[in-house]
């Protein structure tokens, strides 16, 4: 820690200059919680005014311990504050004391810098960021290591219903390596999650660790919570992330606990547990009578479903070389009253080309399996795939694929296709077109929007035309409200369908949004009046309610 030219050397000498101080705190605390909380929004700045305003500042610069100073290790900012004196070594800054940097605001009784060993100390801060407040009972800079100790953080724009305690976090700037030590996460007072000590990284997603990420849905809401009516209630977890100590990099356990159709015809509770990593994968679910498991490596695979009533153990090895790939694998399975070993390899070949705006893909494969039975399966088929990006959009894509006969089992299968598909685009407005030459099938979309200074209007038509009649013929308008930006505001996002080949509304729904200090609740129905051929849906209606993050 280095002090800068212009500093307040000499006691109660103002710095005209007004130069900034800056460390990684801007940089490093930020992220950690926008790691521990899904933040969608600003706040405004805690500080009245700017710490360069103050009358006494001092320019502080942090560099690293470990490696040689350049340009880019050095990060500015200001400390300051309306009266200045010293402690021996200590420049105690106290009446307004203030630390900035962009991006981060904390205010304090008193900050004292040692103008020894360059280490800041801060007892009882407040801050904000622009994602968030903050206070806690102490924090200390020192080389590239940031420590705050009874902190509590909160995302509501006012009032700290949903908060963050913790009796530590230690943030290493250099690596980006965050570790949590007992801390708990509070909801009107109550505990939602705690934990001894957690460990995680900056570049991992908030997601990633505790499920408080968007969903992509109608009603996107805390993509933990599951709350409707839909032939009875549903309500529960969905993918929260377990607070269990891990190390950085390491994916995070999800837990899925789930009521559905309580107090209907057919109620059921689902459990789960999921994690995956890269191509490592796994997952447990029971689901009212019938449970599934995947585990899946590299090499090994083994797979249950008792509603499907099969399971599979797969072990194999790939080669590569150039754009092949040859993967020879022996398997024990059963599907419904099949079972048996099965053993084989399966080839492919990819290659893909890019000029300027142009893009080309051709995929190819071939698969050759035996069985302990005399029986032999053969599989062949690929994709090619084509576009363009610029101005316009040309995507193109066929896809095929042949076999010798049914295969025995699922892991070796590849179902019969030969389709078609095209989509052109610019802009918000895109045209699809696709053509499945086996089941004599055309389906088609258009879809455009229209940004609004209160939101976006969109409309959606789909077609769906099969051996020679009309199947589907729906125009679905819908608008999109702008984001709650204030507290107490109210926002409608409506749906309407319409259905031309039997002339009445097939879809509507309407969901209502409110903003408070934390949260933008919503509350939406939506029904559906005529099924729509090839989605599978049903004729009903059901009540979606949701939460989320401000």
């Amino acid at each position: 820690m280095q002090r800068g030219s212009g500093e307040a050397g000499e006691r109660g000498r103002r710095d005209e200059g007004g130069r900034h101080f800056s460390f990684p705190l801007a940089s490093s605390l930020s992220p950690v919680l926008i790691f521990l909380f899904a933040l969608l929004f600003p706040l405004s700045p805690a500080l009245a005014q700017p710490c360069t305003e103050q009358p006494y500042t001092l320019t502080l610069t942090l560099e690293p311990a470990d490696s040689p100073n350049t340009p880019d290790d050095r990060e500015k900012g200001v400390l300051g504050g309306s009266n200045l004196e010293y402690e021996g070594e200590l420049a105690v800054f106290s009446d307004g004391a203030c630390l900035q940097t962009q991006g981060i605001s904390i205010t304090a009784p008193q900050i004292r810098f040692s103008q020894t060993d360059g280490v800041v100390l801060i007892e009882n801060l407040e801050g904000s960021t622009p994602r968030f407040r903050f206070w806690a009972a102490r924090g200390t800079v020192k080389g590239r290591v940031l420590s705050v100790e009874g902190m509590r953080v909160t995302t509501c724009r006012c009032g700290d219903e949903l908060r963050l305690i913790s009796e530590n976090i230690s943030l290493d700037t250099g690596s980006g390596d965050i570790v949590l030590k007992k801390s708990r996460l509070e909801l009107w007072g109550i505990g939602l999650l705690s934990f001894e000590g957690l460990s995680s990284n900056l570049s991992r997603n908030v997601a990633d660790d505790f499920g408080l990420g968007r969903v992509s849905s109608d009603f996107a809401a805390l993509s933990t919570l599951r709350f409707g009516i839909d032939a009875g209630v549903s309500f529960g977890l969905e993918n929260l992330a377990l607070p269990l100590a891990r190390a950085p990099g390491q994916a995070p356990v999800l837990l899925t606990l789930l009521g559905s159709g309580l107090g209907g015809p057919g109620p059921n509770l689902t459990f789960g547990l999921s994690s995956q990593q890269g191509n490592r994968r796994g997952r447990f679910a029971i689901e009212g009578q019938n449970s599934s498991s995947l585990v899946q490596t590299p090499n090994v695979l083994f797979s249950h479903d008792t509603r499907e009533a099969r399971y599979g153990f797969r072990a194999s090895e790939t080669l590569r070389w150039d754009n092949f790939s040859l993967t020879p694998f022996g398997q024990m399975a059963r599907e419904k009253s099949e079972q048996g070993l099965a053993y084989g390899a399966e080839l492919r070949h990819a290659v893909e080309a890019r000029e300027q705006g142009f893009r080309f893909r051709l995929e190819s494969f071939g698969a050759a399996v035996g069985y302990d039975q005399p029986q032999f399966y053969l599989a062949f088929g690929g994709r090619i795939e084509g576009g363009y990006e610029g101005a316009f959009g040309v995507k193109m894509a066929y896809d095929w694929a042949i076999d010798s006969r049914s295969a025995r089992f699922w892991l070796e299968r590849h179902e019969a296709a030969q389709r078609f598909s095209l989509v052109l685009s610019q802009g918000p407005s895109s045209l699809g077109l696709e053509y499945d030459a086996l089941s004599f099938t055309s389906t088609a979309f258009a879809r455009t929007s229209a940004r609004q200074d209160y939101g976006e209007l969109w409309l959606d038509t789909r077609l769906r035309y099969r051996e020679g009649a009309w199947e589907r013929q729906e125009l679905i308008l819908g608008f999109v409200p702008n984001p709650l930006t204030c507290t107490d505001s109210l926002s409608l996002s409506p749906t309407l369908g319409y259905d031309f080949l039997r002339q009445s509304v097939s879809r509507f729904g309407l969901e209502v949004r409110y903003a408070d200090c934390c949260f933008v609740w919503r509350l939406g129905y939506s029904e559906v009046r005529i099924p729509q051929a090839g989605t599978g849906e049903a004729a009903t209606g059901k009540w979606v309610f949701g939460v989320e993050l401000r």
